[in-house]
C-alpha cells in the first residue's frame, strides 16, 4: 500500500541508496569536517525522504487549502 511506500524507497530501488560523496584528496581538517557536514545533510535528506509517503502524495487537497503550482 502507499502508505507503506516512502519517496525513499522509491528513489533508492531506482537510484541505489542515497550516500555521501566522499570528498577527494588529502583527509585533512578541512576535508574531514566537510565530509562530517555531507553525511550529516545525507542524513536529514534521507530521514525526509523517508518521512514523505506515496500515499501522502496522493491523498485529495482538501478544498479551501491552497495549492501549490510548481514551474518548470
Amino acid at each position: 500500500p502507499g502508505s507503506e511506500i516512502s519517496l525513499l524507497d522509491i528513489i533508492e530501488a531506482v537510484e541505489g541508496p542515497i550516500a555521501p560523496v566522499p570528498v577527494e584528496g588529502s583527509q585533512g581538517p578541512l576535508q574531514c569536517r566537510l565530509n562530517d557536514a555531507m553525511c550529516g545533510i545525507n542524513e536529514v535528506v534521507s530521514r525526509e525522504l523517508a518521512a514523505i509517503k506515496i500515499s501522502d502524495l496522493l491523498d485529495p487537497i482538501p478544498s479551501g487549502d491552497p495549492q501549490v503550482v510548481m514551474n518548470n
